[in-house]
């Protein structure tokens, strides 16, 4: 079970970081050429950082400061 869901939601979600920069990259272009938030980028841990830690406002702040505790809480 915890094997199908690593695999359905952040296949990368066993190499250590935090965050997943090619994940940020791939949503980013998936968001500019759709013309808005279309996909997102979150690992499990961002995820779980901003549940616990922050509010579900959509900023670029609150986005910065998830991948800043999601990287400290990885460590």
């Amino acid at each position: 079970m915890q094997n199908a869901f690593i695999a359905s939601e952040d296949r990368r979600f066993w190499r250590p970081a935090g965050f997943d920069p090619i994940g940020i990259a791939r949503a980013g272009w998936a968001n500019y050429q759709g013309g808005g938030v279309h996909q997102g980028a979150s690992t499990i841990t961002q995820q779980v950082t901003r549940m616990l830690m922050l509010s579900n406002e959509r900023s670029l702040a609150r986005k910065i400061k998830e991948l800043i505790l999601s990287v400290r809480v990885e460590r």
